[in-house]
């Protein structure tokens, strides 16, 4: 969360950090304001609208919920391991992300 200076819009905080930011594949802007994706898009951020937001947030607790349903442990899972096999898996999709975007490259 970012409090903005007096005086200064959320809009004009988002536009300086987009700015500061420029080109980059890990930073995903969510906004459903079109002219805030616009400026992101400009600049080639990754944009998602706050609905599919939800939508990618939903389907990432569904995938850990198969996860640890699939280890036995859905019920009752210490937090330590919960978040160990949530690490496994987002290194999971990272590694897969990564690769599809080296071939998108070639």
């Amino acid at each position: 969360m970012v409090y903005t200076k007096e005086r200064e819009s959320g809009d004009l905080y988002i536009e300086k950090l987009l700015a500061k930011v420029g080109w980059n594949s890990r930073v995903k802007l969510v906004t459903s304001d079109a002219m805030i994706q616009l400026s992101a898009l400009r600049k080639g951020i990754l944009r998602v609208s706050s609905a599919e937001f939800e939508n990618t947030v939903s389907a990432a607790e569904e995938e850990i919920r198969e996860f640890l349903e699939k280890r036995g442990r859905a019920s009752r899972v210490r937090i330590g391991d919960e978040i160990a096999g949530f690490r496994e898996l987002l290194s999971e999709t990272a590694e897969q992300e990564d690769g599809n975007s080296e071939n998108r490259q070639k």
